[in-house]
């Protein structure tokens, strides 16, 4: 998804117009980041519950994807009422790029150290 939005913003600095493919390719890249990420967190959320809580954990992550689209979306529009350029986008998708770079980050520290298999 930080390459994706990498990819909004190199489109968004180009002089004039964006052209439209490199838009396409950066949609592309972060619908495909999106795909990966999503259905991992849903089973890790149901892998660190008890059984017994597996259904509510699972309903409420998706609930929160959702309410979480619904308030990207909005605040999204709420930053760009009032602009018909291209590129006033340009910093929500460096917000993004690196809001996502540091949530990359952050799972590479924590994720726990490989062991050697025997």
């Amino acid at each position: 998804m930080t390459i994706g939005s990498a990819g909004f913003v190199a489109a968004l600095t180009a002089n004039g117009t964006p052209n439209q493919w490199p838009v396409i390719l950066a949609m592309i890249v972060v619908g495909l980041g999106a795909a990966l990420a999503h259905p991992q967190l849903s089973g890790v959320v149901v892998a660190l519950v008890p059984s017994e809580q597996a259904g509510m954990a699972s309903a409420v992550t998706i609930v929160m994807r959702q309410a979480g689209f619904a308030v990207g979306i909005a605040a999204f529009g709420a930053l760009l009422s009032s602009s018909d350029r291209a590129v006033a986008y340009f910093w929500p998708f460096v917000g993004t790029g690196l809001a996502c770079a540091l949530g990359t980050l952050a799972a590479v520290i924590l994720l726990p150290p490989r062991l050697p298999e025997s």
